[in-house]
């Protein structure tokens, strides 16, 4: 997965955040609060058309799926199960594998009191799908059964077999964990959400006070400020969180971040650089750094088609990256290893798709990365007709190689690594102005297709194989495909290996769509992250794994003689 949108009037929010009247809340001990930090404000707490990565951290808490998840690194599977806390309380997968059917629970209530029944599923998967919704995770619903004209029939896609039974129906059989996978998508509470004109949900006033159903609930949320959760005590589904409060402020800046955790006012900074990690703990024994596997990756994606004739209606290939030679010179100029070695240290990895490592089972190791050759570079465009001139700038028929790298601002890894890769374009005469855009913005853009330019972007990708989202040739449907790319075979290879139920075979498919990947370079794949985050030691039971940071965070505690910095939070009055 992958990070969006412009704030909306707080008059909207329906809780009010006002500077006068407000009083410190001296009710809640702060040694039982856990307080984090988030890079950007979460756009909509709505599963459905959420779409930035610290959104996708507060919905974890807030919104429940039929199954657990959990990660196997040593086979590089996830593996899916009833447990405390799932909305199943048993399934079965028939004997074609194109269908699975779940029991819920028959406690499990919207903390409105309200009982969630299949018609929730029914109708939040018809959202999901819906065009007009603009739901990033539209592809989920890629295999469910169609009608004839071609869309997803809706009715036969999920039987209502009665109030506590659902089935899932595919076209076609599916490996278990895909069945898994395509089914376990979080509801929404049909009941709320029904009468909202669909193409206008991101205006209701329903995604800054909503009708949750997990360990946590929101109460408070103060726009590009603060964010707070306290324990759902109506929870039916599993256990209310245990922590008094959670506490997600907006801190872009990193100094501001490490600084905050050093004088104890915050209890988690993600993505702490590597070089700052010995200070950092030498400094501060309380703190301590924990691990997560390489799932996230940086690449720069360079636009295949000519967006601005996009947005017009046509379909052209962009006059400079619609040629996979000046894809590939890009990447040949470009010193990933200095990067590395300059940024991540033993943190980084060269990536060659984005396929991840973690995924032991189907992660080609045979590929081998295209090397920092700017020689190579230059003879390649030379070879495709950009000469240098007398400017020292690349030119072809009158076009300038001049561009803009578009990156979010106040992520500190990517604007070290921009800088560099400024610097090596120059090399081989390419003029590079680098253009910071404010996070949610800047995602907002790259989804809509917005920039006729390279962008550098990160993903955190998703826990099985399912790359749709990004390099599906239906752009209407694959949100994450930003740069408009249409490759034939790796529909073919995307299709064959989600069809596959043995995982031997389906690897077969995923080799070849990262050979295909590693030479038409639609993005230069950076590095792969092995995350890095800082914890106070005064947390108990934290874990980190490659699903989320905050692993199980419903059974964390505090100590109770820990952190007792002053936080700012208020009450109306």
């Amino acid at each position: 997965m992958n990070r969006i949108v412009k704030s909306i009037s707080i008059a909207c929010i329906g809780i009010i955040f006002l500077s006068v009247g407000c009083k410190k809340n001296e009710g809640i001990s702060r040694s039982k609060t856990l307080v984090t930090s988030i890079l950007a404000d979460a756009n909509f707490l709505n599963p459905v058309i959420a779409s930035s990565f610290e959104t996708a951290l507060i919905l974890e808490q807030l919104y429940p799926t039929l199954l657990i998840t959990d990660f196997d690194t040593a086979k590089g599977v996830l593996e899916f199960r009833v447990d405390e806390g799932s909305l199943a309380e048993s399934f079965s997968i028939a004997e074609d594998s194109k269908s699975i059917t779940y029991k819920l629970r028959p406690t499990a209530k919207w903390n409105d009191g309200t009982p969630i029944t299949p018609a929730d599923f029914r109708f939040s998967y018809e959202l999901y799908g819906d065009t007009a919704v603009k739901s990033l995770r539209q592809q989920y619903l890629s295999d469910f059964v169609r009608k004839e004209s071609g869309e997803i029939d809706i009715e036969k896609a999920i039987e209502i077999t009665d109030s506590k039974t659902v089935t899932f129906h595919f076209a076609k059989p599916l490996p278990k964990n895909l069945l898994f996978f395509r089914s376990n998508l979080p509801p929404i509470p049909k009941h709320v959400w029904e009468n909202v004109e669909r193409s206008t949900m991101r205006q209701s006033p329903f995604n800054q006070n909503p009708v949750t159903a997990r360990w946590y609930k929101l109460e408070k949320w103060s726009r590009n400020s603060e964010l707070s959760l306290v324990p759902d005590k109506a929870n039916t589904n599993g256990p209310a969180g245990t922590l008094d409060r959670v506490v997600y402020r907006v801190i872009p800046d990193y100094t501001a971040r490490l600084t905050q955790i050093q004088t104890g006012d915050l209890d988690i900074v993600e993505t702490v650089k590597p070089e700052d990690i010995k200070p950092l703990l030498e400094k501060n024994p309380n703190i301590e750094i924990k691990v997560v596997p390489p799932r996230a990756i940086d690449h720069i994606t360079y636009p295949a088609i000519d967006l601005e004739a996009y947005q017009k209606g046509k379909l052209v290939p962009h006059p400079i990256f619609g040629s996979k030679k000046v894809r590939q010179a890009f990447t040949l100029a470009i010193n990933r290893q200095s990067i590395i070695e300059g940024y991540l240290g033993s943190y980084g990895m060269i990536a060659n798709s984005d396929i991840s490592p973690i995924f032991k089972w189907a992660y080609n190791k045979n590929i081998v990365p295209h090397p920092y050759d700017p020689k190579e570079a230059a003879r390649l465009l030379d070879e495709e007709g950009w000469k240098i001139g007398n400017d020292g700038i690349r030119e072809k028929k009158g076009v300038k190689m001049r561009i803009k790298l578009y990156l979010n601002s106040g992520n500190a890894r990517r604007a070290y690594a921009s800088n560099i890769v400024q610097a090596n374009w120059k090399d081989i005469g390419v003029a590079c102005e680098l253009v910071e855009v404010e996070s949610n913005t800047f995602f907002s853009e790259i989804t809509n297709r917005k920039y006729n330019h390279p962008v550098f972007a990160g993903t955190a990708v998703g826990l099985e194989i399912d790359p749709k989202d990004n390099w599906s040739s239906d752009f209407k449907k694959a949100r994450f495909n930003w740069a408009g790319y249409q490759i034939p075979r790796l529909d073919t290879l995307m299709q064959l290996a989600s069809s596959e139920p043995n995982l031997e075979q389906a690897a077969k498919y995923w080799m070849e769509f990262q050979v295909i990947l590693h030479d038409e370079q639609p993005r230069t794949f950076m590095y792969w992250v092995l995350q890095t985050h800082a914890f106070s030691k005064n947390i108990q039971n934290s874990e980190v794994s490659v699903t989320t940071t905050y692993e199980k965070m419903y059974r964390w505690k505090m100590n109770a003689g820990g952190n007792l910095s002053t936080a700012s939070f208020f009450t109306v009055e």
